[in-house]
């Protein structure tokens, strides 16, 4: 896991070397132990890495890499999980390793296959592989886009890097602001992440399970999707007692092979069924010791929130309690965010509303010297998790049953089980959960707020997996959705951006393409049914999980009571930023109308009309950070 960057002048020109140090060291909190960099003066090539030490912590671990007989070299982010079972594959062809990590691996496993080893990786990724004899560059991107990847090419220069905050450092970048994306991000925080497109102009996303490919003399990049989930589908058992024994011998083995270490591993706990089930999972696993377990036992991190309904502890400590696992509690108020705002926004580097928690939660990781967390990602998104998940099914039940839409007392009852006891929201509505529509290949906004009338968001690939959604139902269809380019991709880029801060690696079990693959094979009631979201989950953690949090029906989600900190503090800094001039003044957003939109919700107290202006209060200030930063950089040249 760390960070990675590069740069080719394909005319020919001389790289500037102090540039391309700065470039890479950007980068430096996504790999605090080490640092490399690879320059092919004959070509004007850049390859840097920064180090995060987790397997193979030698110098022989060490990148950029080379490969045995110098022709490729390889900067890699990332883990490949199944790298010990790929080691013997290749070993049996004749390869031999001079390493333990899974770095050679990948980087032999791509001089035996081509980009065909894609499909033999087991984990996320994001890496660049230099081809010295055919002059070219082929990146990759894992296929659910769990490891960030972005490039800028202007015909004559070609750069790479994890994050968006290091094409700050290149002169050569012509450094400005996209005003399409920035105001997609304001207006919907779920529909960015998954298109090309960035809050940088002419700076694009490489798509998850993407690869690049650019060769000297035969531009521009060519860009492949070499994974559809859709395409890989497979014959489930007919026995849903069979279909219960597989998912949970998938999603063990998942576990097992995200439990492969040479440091520390913990767990962040929220007390819901996910992470549960994942900290459940690693303590009745028995990992014999060729398979390179972590070497300490496991500690899980909670983040609590007292006085509020955001708040899971109870749940969590029953958890470690019923695991025997050291358990590290936290609890941050507004106060210890709002001092740490500026590093929080800048290590999120895009627009969103506010989630900060996180952020310290893998501080304190750091801090406990707990290198890799194992996160429960993924699975509301797989098997039915969130609110409107029922709603979608209670659709398919009622175009089998009878013409027609259920009632609105069925969805009221179903979606009200998902809220915690008592706390309903008061604007709650039943017919809001009503779908007017399926998800769509792109996503129109309208406003007043900003200074377009409308903006557009492009999934690049939705259109083509629709044709193959035709036979899927509602519930299928959104899963698919929701997985593939709305909330999971905006969730893995937060959850990447705010561990890496502080150097620490996030891995997710469900996010194992075998798991993913086989939920989305599932029939739907394996889901949802008898008043229960992700059935299959809860049936097959029966001996790992408590039954006070396995057949809890309330959904919480991992997330700070921020309309709560609206009133606590965050209002008066809203109300700061919004009448800064510079705010007031940016071509982004109607400056004014945002101000007294904030101003009359903060004569009110109505912390719930101070969520909207607060996102575009926050698009301030990341850019004016990014501003300040290109300027510092650019001076320091």
């Amino acid at each position: 896991m760390c960070g990675i960057a590069g740069c080719w002048n394909l005319n020919s020109r001389p790289l500037h070397r102090p540039t391309m140090d700065t470039f890479i060291d950007t980068l430096a909190h996504r790999g605090p132990d080490g640092r490399g960099t690879f320059f092919d003066v004959n070509d004007s090539l850049f390859l840097g890495h920064r180090r995060l030490s987790i397997l193979d912590l030698s110098e022989e671990g060490a990148q950029p890499m080379r490969s045995a007989d110098k022709r490729f070299v390889v900067t890699f982010n990332g883990e490949i999980y199944n790298f010990l079972e790929i080691r013997q594959e290749l070993e049996a062809k004749g390869h031999r390793f001079h390493s333990e990590s899974d770095t050679e691996v990948l980087l032999t496993a791509y001089q035996e296959w081509g980009p065909d080893c894609q499909l033999k990786f087991n984990g996320m990724w994001a890496f660049a592989i230099w081809d010295k004899l055919r002059c070219s560059l082929f990146l990759s991107r894992d296929r659910f886009g769990v490891k960030p990847l972005h490039y800028w090419y202007d015909g004559s220069t070609f750069a790479f890097a994890s994050e968006l905050k290091a094409f700050l450092a290149l002169p050569q970048w012509p450094f400005d602001f996209d005003e399409e994306s920035i105001g997609i991000s304001i207006l919907g925080d779920n529909f960015l992440e998954a298109t090309e497109q960035t809050i940088l102009k002419d700076v694009k996303r490489l798509p998850a399970g993407t690869s690049l490919y650019l060769r000297r003399g035969n531009r521009p990049p060519v860009l492949r999707r070499w994974w559809r989930t859709l395409e890989h589908l497979e014959e489930v058992p007919t026995s849903y007692t069979e279909r219960i024994e597989r998912f949970r011998e998938l999603f063990n083995d998942a576990c097992r092979l995200r439990m492969r270490s040479d440091v520390p591993i913990g767990t962040a706990l929220s007390g819901g069924l996910d992470s549960s089930s994942i900290l459940g999972s690693i303590t009745q696993a028995n990992v014999s010791s060729g398979q390179r377990s972590a070497p300490h036992s496991y500690t899980s991190f909670v983040s609590s929130y007292p006085n509020s309904q955001q708040d899971e502890t109870a749940f969590a400590q029953e958890m470690i309690r019923n695991t025997g696992v050291k358990g590290e509690f936290m609890a941050t108020s507004p106060q210890q965010a709002l001092e740490q705002l500026d590093a929080i926004t800048f290590s999120q580097e895009e627009i969103y509303s506010f989630r900060g928690t996180i952020w310290f939660l893998y501080q304190l990781m750091r801090r406990k010297k707990v290198v890799v967390s194992i996160d429960g990602h993924g699975g509301d998104e797989l098997l039915g998790g969130y609110h409107h998940h029922p709603i979608f099914h209670l659709l398919d039940r009622a175009n089998l049953a009878r013409p027609g839409l259920p009632s609105a007392r069925e969805i009221q009852e179903c979606v009200r089980s998902m809220f915690p006891a008592g706390e309903i929201p008061p604007h709650y509505q039943p017919s809001e959960y009503i779908p007017k529509n399926l998800p769509q290949p792109t996503k129109r906004f309208c406003t007043s707020w900003l200074p377009q009338t409308s903006y557009t968001s492009r999934f690049p690939y939705y259109a083509a997996d629709e044709s193959h959604l035709q036979s899927a139902n509602h519930l299928q269809k959104r899963l698919y959705y929701d997985f593939h380019y709305a909330t999971l991709p905006t969730i893995l880029r937060n959850f990447d951006r705010f561990s890496m801060a502080h150097g620490v690696e996030v891995r997710s079990p469900f996010l194992d393409w075998r798991l993913v693959r086989y939920s989305f094979s599932l029939p739907s009631s394996d889901k949802i049914a008898n008043g229960y979201s992700k059935k299959i989950l809860r049936d097959s953690v029966v001996e790992a999980v408590p039954d006070s949090i396995r057949l809890r029906k309330s959904k919480v989600g991992f997330l700070e009571p921020f309309e709560k900190w609206l009133g606590e503090g965050f209002n008066e800094k809203l109300r700061e930023i919004v009448n800064d001039p510079a705010f007031l003044q940016s071509p982004y957003w109607k400056g004014k109308h945002v101000r007294d939109i904030a101003e009359k919700a903060y004569q009110e107290n109505n912390t719930r009309n101070m969520k909207s202006p607060w996102t575009i209060a926050h698009a301030h200030l990341l850019t004016t950070l990014f501003k300040s930063q290109r300027r510092q950089l650019i001076a320091a040249r």
